[in-house]
């Protein structure tokens, strides 16, 4: 039933209808502000100096429970609260696994 006109004319409005919308829904992403590389790599520093003083933090707190624990409890969990914090500080010292597996043999 369709001539060749008309299927042309729908591909057409059907492009344009496709081409508007997108010019319409990505207009608004000319007004957002677009930080620079300098203030992204800064942004992610802080935030990745911030995600490690709150591990370390977390951690510190752990630990220092567990000693008060051993101190209130025995000396039994002192030693395991040793283990613990050696073991922090090797993983403090930058000592990758394979490393402390070589040493190991």
């Amino acid at each position: 039933m369709f001539s060749k006109v008309v299927a042309r004319v729908t591909i057409w409005a059907k492009a344009l209808g496709i081409l508007l919308g997108s010019v319409c829904g990505l207009f608004p992403l000319l007004f957002y502000d677009n930080p620079s590389r300098e203030e992204v790599e800064r942004m992610y520093k802080v935030m990745v100096y911030l995600k490690e003083n709150h591990f370390h933090a977390a951690h510190d707190e752990e630990h220092q429970a567990a000693v008060n624990q051993a101190i209130a409890t025995g000396d039994k969990l002192l030693k395991i609260s040793e283990l613990e914090k050696k073991q922090k500080d090797v993983v403090q010292s930058g000592v990758f696994d394979d490393e402390i597996a070589e040493d190991s043999k």
